[in-house]
């Protein structure tokens, strides 16, 4: 494990890899910030936003897909132009967008939440440019992280507050997806799940807020194999990152801590490195 970048992030999110640019992309929710950071030169930008910018997936070389408060966006890295292309009405005053990310079709997949992250009032939905905006999951608390298998036959989805991974049946042509099974079971001691990703060998890596770590799973066991943990509480998401896509980049927020514990956990809200023995797969982008 080493710090990558002291980014101190309120709430860091949405780690994504740019190929052609060499650089990660993520999300500072609470601050309303995007950022890039080139590796090879150890240069970053930030954009900011008047609103909530909750996750990113990459387009082209110089524009990504925002998932903001209540919508979606396309945004210019160069020309920092914004056009909305998709508002979700029924995430209002009590819901927010959280977590998302883009199937092997290109389709971005993103879910709400619900502030208090007490109720079952959000929602997963799906969205490209042809069908629109699909609703493809309800009653949910907090909606986080996703993944497909390698296959892309399995889609993986955590409501936060469940502490559990559920497995769903999935047709890439259609998008269409049906409830499989609860794979993995959380002991809430260890933490709270939040975002995902899923390695060569189809197991998933999941960051476990105030549980200081991420963990792989076996989604077909439901066991838990390996746990690296970090010196940060709140460990909020993790994508593999980097040109042979070896290397896990992992979020964290300062949130929800006080100062006592931010004196007592300086690192809190810092980009992470990690690299697993087994690696991973870029996300996909968003494609029309």
């Amino acid at each position: 494990m080493n710090t990558l970048l002291e980014s101190k992030n309120t709430l860091g999110e949405s780690p994504t890899w740019h190929k052609e640019r060499k650089s990660l992309f993520w999300v500072d929710i609470f601050k309303n910030q995007l950022f890039e950071y080139v590796l090879q030169t150890q240069h970053q930008q930030t954009w900011s936003f008047e609103f909530k910018i909750t996750a990113v997936v990459i387009e082209t070389y110089n524009t990504v897909i925002l998932a903001t408060q209540n919508g979606i966006i396309r945004f210019d890295l160069e020309t920092k132009a914004i056009e909305w292309i998709q508002k979700i009405d029924e995430v209002d005053n009590t819901l927010r967008l959280n977590d998302g990310k883009c199937d092997a079709k290109g389709r971005f997949w993103v879910g709400s939440m619900d502030n208090d992250c007490k109720n079952d009032v959000a929602s997963l939905y799906s969205f490209d440019l042809s069908q629109k905006l699909q609703k493809k999951l309800d009653k949910i608390i907090e909606s986080n992280g996703i993944a497909w298998s390698t296959d892309s036959k399995k889609m993986y989805f955590i409501d936060s507050m469940t502490y559990n991974v559920k497995s769903f049946h999935f047709d890439l042509a259609s998008g269409n997806i049906n409830l499989e099974k609860i794979c993995i079971q959380i002991l809430e001691s260890l933490g709270i799940p939040d975002g995902m990703t899923i390695d060569k060998e189809g197991m998933l890596w999941i960051a476990i807020w105030g549980g200081f770590c991420i963990s792989r799973w076996n989604p077909e066991t439901g066991e838990m194999l390996e746990k690296i943990d970090f010196p940060a509480p709140n460990i909020t998401s993790c994508s593999f990152c980097g040109e042979n896509a070896d290397t896990l980049f992992i979020t964290s927020a300062r949130l929800c801590l006080s100062e006592e514990e931010l004196l007592k956990y300086p690192e809190s809200g810092n980009i992470f490195s990690y690299k697993p023995k087994i690696g991973g797969f870029i996300n996909h982008y968003f494609k029309n």
